[in-house]
């Protein structure tokens, strides 16, 4: 089932302004929310109780993945016998007429007609915190106009040799990882040229990256549209990035053949690729003793 973005973003405020045990992100990519009263706010010892969650897909192309969930009291007071975990495969949100639709998927934990319950609560266990674990592959491009010249002092209006590409001039998915800023200068190299980038990546606080199990990490590959290049980034190692920080700014240039053109214009196309891992969580939920009831 389909959603137009906005109702999500008023959702989205309206669950900020709430109490209870509804949370979810806002990170873009997939994000993560427990469903209202599963698990409910307040749980009896001996209660049935089940876990919903609901995947939202921000990104116009299917993910897939694994959903884990876990619990802070023991395994021998029942509850959740961690980790429990579901693969997942979610559609891809949709543009239509520069509307965009995102994609909503509920997660169920147990299995179908299965529940969970806590029992023999001792004095002392007075509350439970579920966690949810969400973790994915995740390739995203952006997309900016760049414009190369061979002569840099040739005065070319719309065409400078140093040049900030900024906001809506990047075209990115709407994802954990974004490029902010691109700094592009194009200098003479002989009978060629040179483009030097420093592109800034912001991360969102929330989720840790990694590539190929290797943790904060991921891969950056830029070429451009029209022009064969080969874009070398630094610092880099094996072709992957560090990235344990908020932002980071990465260097990259390649040589550039403008052949017999004084300058042209051409689509820097700029691709990521990462796993994502993100966490959500209820917060203490009571649990109640049934030597606590009162009759």
């Amino acid at each position: 089932m389909r959603y137009d973005i906005l109702i999500l973003i008023i959702g989205l405020a309206f669950i900020s302004g709430c109490t209870g045990p509804a949370p979810e992100t806002h990170v873009g990519g997939v994000d993560i929310g427990f469903l209202l009263n599963q698990p409910p706010s307040e749980l009896r010892e001996d209660a049935n109780f089940v876990v919903g969650l609901k995947l939202t897909n921000n990104i116009p192309k299917p993910i897939n993945g694994e959903l884990c969930i876990s619990d802070t009291p023991a395994n021998s007071f029942g509850g959740i016998q961690e980790p429990e975990c579901k693969h997942f495969m979610i559609a891809a949100a949709e543009v239509v007429d520069d509307k965009k639709y995102v994609e909503k998927q509920n997660v169920y934990f147990p299995f179908e007609g299965s529940s969970y319950s806590y029992h023999n609560l001792e004095f002392g266990i007075g509350s439970t915190n579920i966690n949810a674990n969400l973790k994915y592959d995740l390739s995203t491009t952006s997309l900016a106009e760049i414009c190369l010249k061979k002569d840099p002092a040739e005065e070319i209006e719309n065409c400078e040799s140093n040049a900030v590409i900024i906001g809506d001039s990047i075209v990115s998915d709407f994802a954990p990882i974004t490029i902010e800023r691109i700094d592009s200068s194009v200098v003479p190299e002989g009978n060629q040229n040179r483009v030097h980038l420093e592109i800034s990546l912001r991360k969102e606080p929330l989720g840790s990256v990694s590539f190929n199990d290797i943790e904060d990490n991921l891969k950056l590959g830029i070429n451009l549209a029209g022009t064969a290049t080969l874009f070398t980034c630094y610092p880099s190692q094996d072709g992957l990035i560090k990235f344990n920080d908020l932002t980071k700014v990465i260097t990259c240039d390649s040589s550039v053949d403008l052949g017999s053109q004084s300058f042209y214009v051409d689509s820097l196309i700029m691709d990521l690729a990462y796993t994502y891992s993100i966490s959500a969580s209820t917060g203490a939920i009571p649990l109640k003793r049934k030597s606590e009831d009162t009759y």
